[in-house]
């Protein structure tokens, strides 16, 4: 501890002390602004987010105090109750008649919470006490009316990361009132009296920035060719563009981000870059102190890497190109640019998040032999929430219509995760009819032996000779991938071990039937199904195996067949969306048709022949079993130059080695759906 406290001896320079000083006159304008007795009196609209642009309690909150600690990001559902302007309606607790009622009832908690907290002995507040539904909302409204009993952070992830680092017994950290652990941080703080000379928005910098080695780090374009560095160096920060999106703390929510693309006629209203974009931005506003930052000018070189500091996020109208600006301090600035392997999906995107490992790698001087192109494809915020269901769940089912990518999505997870630094094992079955619990668990198999006679003997199934491995090896991470989960009977092949998917459950031991033997699913094993949508049996599942379960939605990406077909007027985007389009109307959202059909060997097809060829042997014959040889609406799907529905059949003339009657016959259909679209 020694050593640490002369870090912050260090850490507490004139700087720091000046920014200590901004933010407790930001303390004592909030103060002044709502003082308790008004708190009392005070009316939903001065309260609640969406009402006014700047002003409201909730306001100060989120982001007109962020040096006295961050609860910026995520939702606006953090605050109980605020406006959406988009819908014109006030969200709030389902449980109540209306927002006044819900406003009189948080009021009331909102000051009960404030006296419990000014308590010597604090109590934890009611399980009915609505700030239980947003710790970090009670968090920093307790500290803004009680700094003297609490510290400026309220993540509990956040503080029992402190607590641990401080040495503070585990056994106090299975709390997980955030209340209870702010107090206990800052009283194993402030216990050491040469600490007790500093306020504690310092003392959390510290913390922050000491502690908290994010796994990721962000690369950050600052402008093309990255024109506007030096400007971000001066004057620490980095920036970001976008400047007809206004002030970004006019948003409630990343919806309402999005939405504001769209109004404002960004990226010709294509909604899979109006979503990818507005992500890319709402990680940039949302970046917190401590989160490292690299810049990189082009594909191929960095120029500098730096920390996000308590100055946060700002809007500068007056700043002509980039007027975004979160604080940063830098560390490191390369004049030369430090070269790196080209990073090909760079060149389209100005905020991406790259594993801590890599960056680690590139600064070593190792790997820069080899070309990092894209080891994964697809969005990585699709992988991300892969990993986060998985961290809270344990198991995940990805679910959608055939030909979504769904077994495709695992493998380039796995990829994703070794890429992050992960080490893992996988191993894949496919559920079946006539497979069994003995096939996955254990039991008595058919051996051949001496002249002709057959006994049985007791055989690990492929799950328990998986868990036996992944028990030897706890140091690494286990996924257990299932294909076509529901073609199985999922209670009668998991058996007993439904109970054991809970994550509460992992490590808790039971006896097999058959063995006699304990058996254990160790925290180290994930599992990952994927079901197809089209026959409905996620409706019929078994209610015990959807309980334990997460349900990701896998649908048709458009994007990935924005492509165009020689010869043909329209790319596979539009061909595949009409037909969903008709699907969607005469056979609902399950019934539909994913993009893989239009792909070859992971590449969109690119000729009419191998257009051609789908359609005849792939994609008629799926919608002849969806309509179950209903040919007028198969007509209506394809066009009537395909179906004749007199004769009760498809025209297979039109794949003949002409391929101008094929043509003919798909704009003919599909060019007019895509028009009445």
């Amino acid at each position: 501890m020694e050593q640490l406290i002369s870090q912050i001896h260090k850490f507490a320079t004139k700087e720091k002390q000046e920014y200590v000083h901004k933010a407790k006159t930001l303390h004592k304008e909030f103060l002044a602004k709502f003082p308790l007795e008004r708190l009392q009196e005070m009316e939903l609209e001065q309260y609640a987010l969406g009402v006014h642009p700047q002003g409201s309690f909730s306001w100060w909150l989120e982001y007109n105090t962020i040096p006295l600690g961050s609860i910026k990001g995520g939702s606006a559902n953090k605050h109980i109750i605020y406006y959406k302007k988009k819908d014109g309606e006030w969200f709030y607790p389902e449980n109540f008649e209306n927002e006044q009622v819900a406003w009189l009832q948080l009021r009331a908690d909102i000051l009960k919470t404030i006296e419990e907290m000014g308590k010597e002995n604090y109590t934890p507040i009611d399980e009915g006490n609505l700030l239980n539904r947003g710790s970090m909302l009670r968090g920093k409204i307790s500290y803004l009316y009680h700094a003297d009993k609490l510290m400026p952070i309220y993540q509990e992830f956040h503080l029992k990361r402190f607590l641990k680092e401080l040495g503070v017994d585990e056994e106090l950290l299975k709390s997980r009132d955030t209340l209870l652990l702010n107090r206990l941080l800052r009283n194993e703080i402030y216990k050491y009296e040469s600490l007790q000379q500093y306020d504690e928005v310092l003392l959390s910098n510290f913390l922050y920035t000491h502690f908290m080695q994010q796994e990721v780090v962000y690369k950050i374009a600052p402008g093309d060719n990255a024109s506007n560095f030096q400007n971000c160096v001066t004057n620490s920060f980095i920036s970001l563009g976008w400047g007809n999106l206004g002030d970004l703390t006019q948003y409630n929510d990343f919806n309402e981000l999005k939405n504001a693309f769209t109004s404002k006629g960004y990226y010709n209203q294509n909604k899979s870059a109006i979503t990818r974009k507005a992500n890319e931005v709402w990680n940039f506003y949302n970046l917190q102190q401590g989160d490292q930052v690299i810049a990189n000018n082009g594909t191929s070189q960095i120029v500098g890497i730096g920390t996000v500091n308590e100055e946060g996020y700002k809007y500068h109208p007056d700043f002509e190109k980039y007027p975004h600006t979160v604080g940063v301090t830098w560390e490191t600035v390369y004049k030369q640019g430090l070269p790196i392997p080209p990073q090909n999906a760079w060149k389209t995107v100005t905020v991406a998040k790259v594993p801590k490992k890599q960056m680690d790698e590139w600064l070593q001087g190792k790997g820069t032999d080899v070309v990092v192109t894209e080891p994964f494809k697809g969005d990585s915020t699709f992988y991300e929430k892969i990993d986060s269901v998985l961290s809270r769940k344990g198991q995940i089912i990805l679910y959608g219509p055939p030909g979504t990518g769904k077994t495709y999505s695992v493998m380039q997870f796995l990829k994703w995760k070794q890429q992050a630094g992960e080490t893992h094992h996988y191993e894949m079955c496919t559920f079946h009819p006539s497979f069994q619990y003995e096939d996955f668990i254990e039991g008595f198999k058919p051996v051949a032996g001496e002249n002709g006679t057959v006994s049985f003997t007791l055989q690990d199934g492929v799950f328990k000779q998986f868990i036996n491995q992944a028990k030897n090896e706890p140091q690494k991470m286990f996924y257990f991938i299932i294909d076509e989960l529901n073609r199985g009977n999922v209670p009668k092949i998991f058996g007993e071990l439904i109970t054991l998917l809970e994550k509460d459950k992992r490590g808790v031991q039971i006896t097999l039937p058959q063995s006699k033997l304990p058996f254990i699913v160790p925290t180290n094993v994930a599992i990952i199904a994927t079901m197809n949508t089209s026959d409905r049996s996620i409706k019929m599942m078994d209610a015990a195996i959807k309980r334990r379960f997460a349900f990701i939605e896998c649908m048709p990406n458009y994007e990935v067949l924005e492509r165009p077909i020689d010869k043909l007027s329209m790319s596979p985007a539009v061909i595949l969306k009409a037909l969903n389009n008709k699907l969607l109307h005469l056979q609902g959202r399950d019934l539909r048709i994913g993009h893989a059909y239009l792909m070859e060997q992971g590449e969109v097809v690119t000729s009419v022949a191998e257009l051609k060829d789908i359609f005849q042997y792939d994609i008629i014959p799926l919608l002849q079993e969806y309509c179950f040889d209903n040919y007028s609406d198969l007509a209506e799907i394809l066009g009537d130059s395909f179906v004749d529905i007199e004769a009760q059949e498809v025209d297979h003339t039109l794949f003949n080695d002409n391929d101008e009657a094929f043509i003919a016959a798909l704009e003919s259909h599909f060019q007019v759906i895509e028009n009445e679209g």
